[in-house]
């Protein structure tokens, strides 16, 4: 057998050559989820950093648009004095009616609407005080 050594020296050269093919796709594998991990934490890092320079809720619109292109703007607020166009203490929202509305149009505020009849005839109105 001649040619053995020769053989197992080849044999040696070939299984160093695979163990240095395998250890190099570890190392190329272990590189790779390295970058698949770097890109993953970059993009939950960029994720958080959009969502957290974002308002928590996107404020209520101020005005609302109807079909004829017109605005009304509701009336947000917290104190109902501040929508009491009329002075009675009631806020305009919930009391839609003031109770000392001038119906005759004279300038004064009489809280009587002359269409309908009033419940306790002989009443002071606003226009009769002194």
């Amino acid at each position: 057998m001649p040619n053995s050594d020769d053989e197992n020296a080849a044999l040696r050269s070939f299984l160093e050559a695979q163990q240095m093919i395998e250890e190099h796709r570890r190392r190329e594998t272990r590189q790779n989820w390295g970058i698949v991990a770097f890109v993953v934490g970059l993009g939950a890092f960029l994720l958080w950093a959009y969502v957290a320079s974002r308002p928590a809720e996107a404020p209520p619109s101020p005005r609302t648009t109807y079909p004829t292109g017109q605005y009304q703007t509701p009336a947000r607020t917290q104190d109902p004095r501040a929508n009491d166009s009329d002075g009675d203490g009631i806020s305009n929202i919930a009391d839609p009616h003031p109770s000392d509305a001038d119906w005759d149009d004279d300038g004064v505020k009489d809280g009587i609407d002359p269409s309908v009849p009033d419940p306790y005839p002989g009443s002071q109105t606003n226009d009769e005080r002194p």
